[in-house]
């Protein structure tokens, strides 16, 4: 459950670390830890890659799109990754 909600606590710096930090740390103790370890890591790398997609978009119009999408993504991601966990 930490894992997903460390995304909150990193949400203006990096999100990925402290993700990554929590799972590297207890993904051996068990094997539900490794599994929403892992899946909360490849929903914060998709969030990245929209959010620098939106960056580079971002002289267009769907840059701001992709950008909230990310940050949507993000948010529900962590809420609903936190409820599963627990």
């Amino acid at each position: 459950m930490w894992v997903h909600l460390s995304v909150f606590a990193a949400a203006l710096a990096v999100p990925l670390l402290p993700a990554f930090i929590l799972w590297i740390t207890r993904r051996r103790e068990s094997a539900l830890v490794d599994d929403h370890g892992r899946e909360c890591m490849n929903v914060q790398i998709w969030n990245l890659f929209l959010g620098l997609a939106g960056m580079f978009l971002s002289g267009c119009g769907i840059g701001l799109v992709l950008i909230v999408f990310a940050i949507g993504l993000a948010i529900w991601s962590a809420i609903a990754g936190a409820i599963a966990a627990s």
